[in-house]
C-alpha cells in the first residue's frame, strides 16, 4: 500500500510513541527529598518507589510518614504517576538486596528499564543499594541537583565460578535456613559422598572451595562436627 505524506507523518508518530521506554524509577529518602525531585526532572519516569527506614535517631514515624506522603500526593498530582513507597526492615545489605531482588522481580516485564537513585539514602543504605543495583544489572545515578552521575553497569559472575555440584550445595544449605551442622546434613541433601562436599567446601590445590569464594563460612563444633553456613555473598 502506498501513502500520502499524511499518511507517512501519522505513521512516524506511531512508530515514535511505541519505542518510548517505560521508565520505573527507584529512589532511596532518609530525610531530604531535593535528589529525589532532580531525579525524576533528569530521568523522566513512569512510575516512582521510595525505599526508607527509620533509624533510633530519626524523626517520629508519624512525622516522617506525613512528610513522605505529602511528597507522594504531589508527585501523583503534578507528574500523573503512580508512587509506591516501601519501608526497609534495616539498611543493612540483606534487607536492602532483598528488597531490590522483589522490585527487579515484579516489575522487570512491566518496565523497559530500572533506574535507582541513591542521591538521598544514608551512607550504608546506598552503598548497600549500589552493590544491590551491581547483582542485578541495574543503572544507578546520584545528582548534585545540576547533573546526574551514573554509575557503570556491573554484573557480577559469580555464577561463571560455580560448578553444579558447588550450586547443589549452596541450596541444600539455603534451604536449612540456619546452616547445616555437619558434612553429613550436606551428604543426606545433596546425594554428593562426604569425599565431594568437603572439596567442594573447602577446594583443593586445582580448585577454589565455596569457603574461599567467600559464599560460605564454616564453625568447628564438638565432637568434629562442622557448620556451614551461607554468607551475604552466598545468599545472592
Amino acid at each position: 500500500r502506498s501513502f500520502n505524506g499524511d499518511d507517512c507523518m501519522l505513521e512516524e508518530m506511531f512508530k515514535t510513541r511505541a519505542e518510548v521506554k517505560r521508565v520505573l524509577q527507584v529512589a532511596l529518602y532518609h530525610d531530604k527529598l531535593d535528589g529525589i525531585k532532580a531525579g525524576l526532572r533528569m530521568f523522566p519516569s513512569n512510575r516512582l518507589i521510595l525505599l526508607y527506614h527509620l533509624a533510633p535517631q530519626d524523626v517520629s514515624r508519624r512525622e516522617l510518614e506525613e512528610r513522605v506522603q505529602t511528597y507522594v500526593d504531589q508527585v501523583e498530582e503534578v507528574l500523573g504517576i503512580g508512587v509506591e513507597v516501601i519501608q526497609l526492615k534495616s539498611n543493612l545489605f540483606e534487607d536492602v538486596f532483598d528488597t531490590v531482588k522483589e522490585i527487579v522481580k515484579k516489575y522487570r516485564s512491566e518496565y523497559d528499564d530500572i533506574i535507582l537513585n541513591l542521591t538521598e539514602g544514608d551512607k550504608i543504605l546506598t552503598c548497600n543499594a549500589l552493590s544491590s543495583a551491581f547483582v542485578f544489572g541495574l543503572r544507578a545515578f546520584w545528582t548534585d541537583g545540576v547533573k546526574p552521575y551514573v554509575f557503570p553497569i556491573i554484573k557480577l559472575g559469580y555464577h561463571r565460578a560455580i560448578s553444579d555440584a558447588k550450586l547443589d550445595i549452596l541450596k541444600a544449605i539455603q534451604r536449612s535456613r540456619d546452616g547445616v551442622q555437619s558434612l553429613e546434613d550436606l551428604v543426606m541433601a545433596t546425594g554428593y559422598d562426604k569425599a565431594q562436599i568437603s572439596h567442594h567446601v573447602n577446594g583443593g590445590p586445582q580448585s577454589r572451595g565455596l569457603v574461599e569464594l567467600g559464599l560460605v563460612e564454616t564453625e568447628r563444633l564438638e565432637r568434629g562436627r562442622l557448620a556451614i553456613r551461607l554468607t551475604a555473598l552466598g545468599k545472592i
